[in-house]
């Protein structure tokens, strides 16, 4: 319903604008995701179709004085960060042309999703001209880079440059943030799909977005005369500290004062202005105010009534003590994962605030708090007492271990490459006779961190399953290789539009059970043994 809507506020503006004056055609360099993630399915179908399918059906609504180009990440090769092509530079769009391109492709690596957004803004000469870059991923940046401060970078360096972002069944929790970050921070549209309509819906709002004429100039507004210097003479000199006694040290040192005014009920009202530092000046007239004091994750209101303009000294404590985080896997193992994340929540288990990193600090009031710390699907919590002007050493131990998960073919055969997927499942049966799902990898090596205990590891490849229990013990490594039994099945068969796959042997009603349906040339992973194929024609021949 949110993307609808942000759909048809866009089309109005759209249409409003247009009225106004005519625009030049829009630059834009669509990035696909072709890593080996891309072959997940959605509703029965592999995500990579489904795009290509909506790639098809949107682009053609580009006007003809519009110019669109093709990056393509993950496709050649497998494991490489470097996988990056360019496929097709901007130019008036060959609808053809552009489709086959689109089609030919065949996910394989990894994803270095945030270098291929780089190509592509500088394929169309960003810090010349005004363009617009739409990426759809459905996974998390896995080569290293920072998409955060590549945003940042390009949204300085372009003349009019606009990053959109479409997350795809995105699976990842991590992943999200990440596409979010690279199109808010150059004022673009983070949007997600999480199957084909909602993928169609949020590529046309990404290019309705990019192809909306500017507003027309406005004649602009007649030089003002500057104001009067502020008078010299400030009337309130502040102080903050962590508790009565105890100086704030680094890096809690940014302290920042905002000041409001107060309103009858004593509530902060209208914002008047904003100061900064330990030790900080201001001017301010008569009345009654709220003054907003913060540091890190440390923050307190003090009331203020200011009678004159004599200087008003304003001693702040923030009542405020720091949190030294320490997480174990085990009883002795520290966790030294980036990935790590800390969440402060309060006595009632309300969100405070959030860290990252393997042994991070943090500023915040006194009080009683929950510690709660999570690595991949493995989270401990730990209560705490925070006192007042005090290190609080704060100890989780999150028992959790490693799975390095590979599958192959046969047992001491060839390892599966590419096109699989990973779950991890608890063990135990549920009362429906499934296992509670727990994690999904799609990488050839897939690693899971899990808390300690007992779970079903299983490997999807086409139309081939296999799956073995392993046990997961705190601070170690599990190695599990899954044996799918499997082989490939490819048939062609000129002039046919469908293929039917059913088990060779009949059961004792003389029927085949059917295995799978294909609408393409059959190249896919099947469990060994025998199968009947029927192709049919167009024509039902």
């Amino acid at each position: 319903m949110r993307l609808a809507l942000r759909l048809l506020v866009l089309l109005c503006t759209l249409c409003c604008a247009a009225t106004l004056r005519a625009e030049e055609g829009a630059r834009i360099m669509l990035v696909l995701d072709a890593s080996g993630s891309m072959w997940g399915k959605v509703d029965g179908r592999p995500k990579i179709d489904i795009a290509k399918e909506v790639v098809g059906k949107v682009v053609g609504r580009l006007r003809p004085q519009d110019e669109l180009g093709l990056v393509v990440y993950g496709h050649r090769q497998k494991g490489a960060c470097d996988d990056i092509e360019v496929m097709q530079e901007a130019g008036p769009l060959d609808t053809g042309a552009f489709m086959s391109t689109i089609n030919a492709i065949s996910p394989k690596g990894k994803t270095p999703m945030t270098a291929a957004v780089k190509i592509a803004a500088e394929s169309l000469r960003y810090a010349e001209k005004k363009s617009t870059v739409i990426l759809v991923s459905d996974g998390l940046e896995t080569c290293g880079l920072d998409p955060c401060a590549i945003a940042e970078a390009l949204e300085r360096q372009g003349v009019d440059f606009t990053m959109h972002t479409i997350g795809f069944n995105v699976d990842d929790p991590e992943a999200k943030p990440q596409l979010k970050c690279l199109a808010e921070k150059t004022g673009g549209i983070a949007a997600s799909a999480e199957n084909a309509a909602e993928l169609e819906a949020a590529l046309k709002l990404t290019l309705i977005a990019a192809t909306a004429p500017s507003p027309p100039e406005l004649e602009p507004e007649p030089e003002q005369p500057p104001p009067p210097p502020p008078a010299p003479e400030n009337n309130l000199t502040g102080h903050v500290t962590m508790a009565e006694g105890v100086e704030l040290f680094a890096p809690y040192r940014d302290a920042v004062w905002e000041v409001f005014t107060a309103n009858a009920d004593g509530s902060r009202g209208a914002h008047v202005e904003t100061v900064y530092g330990v030790d900080v000046k201001a001017k301010l007239d008569p009345g009654r105010y709220v003054v907003h004091v913060y540091s890190d994750g440390a923050q307190v209101n003090v009331p203020l009534t200011v009678d004159e303009a004599d200087p008003y000294p304003l001693p702040v404590s923030l009542d405020a003590g720091v949190l030294h985080l320490t997480g174990y896997l085990d009883d002795t193992t520290e966790v030294t994962s980036e990935n790590a994340i800390w969440e402060i929540l309060n006595a009632q288990g309300e969100h405070k605030e959030t860290r990252y990193g393997a042994k991070p600090n943090l500023l915040i009031n006194a009080g009683d708090y929950i510690v709660r710390l999570t690595i991949g699907n493995a989270k401990a919590e730990q209560p705490v007492r925070v006192e007042i002007g005090k290190q609080n050493d704060v100890v989780v131990k999150l028992g959790a271990g490693q799975v390095e998960a590979r599958a192959f073919f046969t047992a001491g055969g060839d390892p599966v490459e590419s096109g699989m997927a990973f779950e991890i499942r608890k063990a135990e049966l549920n009362t429906d006779g499934t296992y509670e799902w727990v994690a999904t990898a799609y990488d050839p090596l897939a690693r899971f961190s899990l808390p300690a205990g007992r779970y079903r590891l299983i490997c999807n490849l086409d139309y081939a399953t296999g799956s073995i229990e392993i046990d997961v013990k705190a601070a170690q490594v599990t190695k599990a290789a899954v044996v799918l039994e499997a082989g490939y099945l490819s048939v062609k068969a000129e002039g046919a539009t469908v293929y039917e796959i059913f088990s060779a042997k009949k059961s004792i009603s003389g029927e085949r059970k059917q295995v799978a349906t294909e609408y393409d040339a059959v190249n896919k992973a099947f469990e060994a043994g025998g199968y009947h194929v029927v192709a049919k024609a167009s024509d039902g021949s």
